[in-house]
């Protein structure tokens, strides 16, 4: 996920965020932010990372050229990124990368399209 792209999601999940907390957070870190985006922008800053998809959201795993529904049960990072632990439809615990991994059939599906040109 690119910086731009951290930042929007950053915002969007910002957005949702009592004013009240969010007074409070720029206080507790020694600067005002007027915006959620600022905020957003000094968390991107301090290193925070942000997933693709969140644990308990609806994803499809594009696997061997098929498309599986699955549940996002678990997100781990190491040395090489994120990893998300997903339940797929059938009941089996897969770990698949962001690259596996669309938030809609229809994108599933365009990206198998695209692997096979």
């Amino acid at each position: 996920m690119t910086k731009d792209k951290q930042r929007e999601r950053l915002v969007d999940l910002l957005c949702n965020i009592p004013k009240k907390e969010v007074t409070y957070f720029g206080r507790s870190c020694g600067k005002t932010y007027s915006t959620t985006e600022s905020i957003a922008d000094y968390l991107l800053e301090k290193g925070v990372i942000v997933p693709n998809y969140n644990i308990c959201e609806t994803v499809y795993l594009v696997l061997s050229g098929k498309v599986i529904e699955a549940t996002v049960k678990e997100i781990t990072k190491n040395n090489a990124g994120l990893y998300y632990k997903v339940e797929t439809e059938f009941g089996l615990m897969l770990r698949a990368t962001a690259a596996c991994l669309c938030l809609t059939r229809e994108e599933a599906e365009e990206k198998i399209k695209k692997e096979k040109e």
